[in-house]
């Protein structure tokens, strides 16, 4: 149910409220004398709220609110890595994106070994200098809406010789 709810003035006799996808109507149908209307639930997508009151001297100026549906989280995608998911990289950048109706994409939180989550706008992510081994990296994208979606993606950082002599490794 979409329930919906106003004060009324003192002089208002009648009250028209209409829910559609229209951003100008102007409702001029009295449906009595109410300070609040349920409607059907909507679904996913921008409806407007149009409502009008009517006092001795006719009807005033329409109210008209924009009201956003959505429901259904962001669509799945990929994180992916430029320097490759193994690499000698201590720091390597990755890259996600992904797309969501009707909101639109609102953020993403980065979490490397479920450390604290770094939120960012942008849709690369460079991650601080690792360790060496396999770290867990989890993307979740955030829609307008609250909604969620998260991808995960394994990086191994290996193990480099900071300096070869003779074909001995010297880490």
């Amino acid at each position: 149910k979409f329930i919906v709810q106003w004060d009324l003035p003192r002089d208002v006799t009648d009250v028209s409220a209409v829910v559609n996808q229209q951003p100008s109507t102007e409702p001029t149908v009295s449906e009595g004398l109410f300070n609040n209307k349920t409607f059907s639930p909507l679904s996913d997508g921008i409806w407007y709220l149009h409502v009008r009151f009517k006092n001795s001297v006719g009807w005033g100026p329409t109210a008209h609110y924009r009201v956003g549906i959505d429901s259904a989280p962001p669509l799945s995608f990929t994180i992916l890595s430029s320097d490759g998911f193994s690499t000698a990289n201590v720091a390597p950048m990755i890259t996600f994106s992904t797309k969501d109706q009707p909101s639109g994409i609102s953020n993403y939180r980065v979490v490397v070994d479920d450390d604290t989550a770094t939120t960012t706008t942008l849709t690369s992510y460079t991650l601080s200098p690792q360790g060496n081994g396999k770290h867990k990296i989890v993307v979740q994208a955030v829609d307008n809406a609250g909604n969620t979606t998260e991808s995960r993606a394994t990086i191994e950082i290996l193990e480099t010789p900071l300096i070869t002599i003779a074909g001995i490794r010297i880490t």
